[in-house]
């Protein structure tokens, strides 16, 4: 299981200033959605993660659907099922891979 990201990373992901992060982050720390935990080796690092039971609020709201895409593809011949795995492999893939701040320093093509 990966660490939860670091305040930095939250930060540079969503593309906002290190103010307009750490108010976010206050606020669902307050409403108990999130919790910040510093780093054993380096205090000044900051990672943020989700409570439990904001964890298992969004488990609960997401199995319907959840079932509903499994009956789906349960009905799914094998090749298309086994094509239709390769795309969304893909599609994840593009996903973690999208940077919403293409232009910032640093990030030209080929850097």
């Amino acid at each position: 299981m990966r660490p939860p990201p670091r305040l930095a990373d939250v930060r540079e992901r969503l593309g906002l200033s290190a103010a307009a992060t750490t108010e976010m982050i206050d606020r669902l720390e307050r409403r108990g959605h999130v919790r910040r935990i510093r780093q054993d080796d380096d205090q000044r690092v900051v990672r943020v993660a989700m409570t439990e039971t904001t964890r298992q609020t969004i488990s609960s709201r997401l199995a319907p659907m959840l079932r509903d895409v499994g009956v789906v593809l349960s009905e799914l011949d094998e090749g298309t099922g086994l094509r239709m795995a390769k795309t969304l492999e893909r599609v994840a893939a593009a996903y973690l891979a999208f940077d919403p701040q293409p232009d910032r320093p640093g990030n030209e093509e080929g850097a």
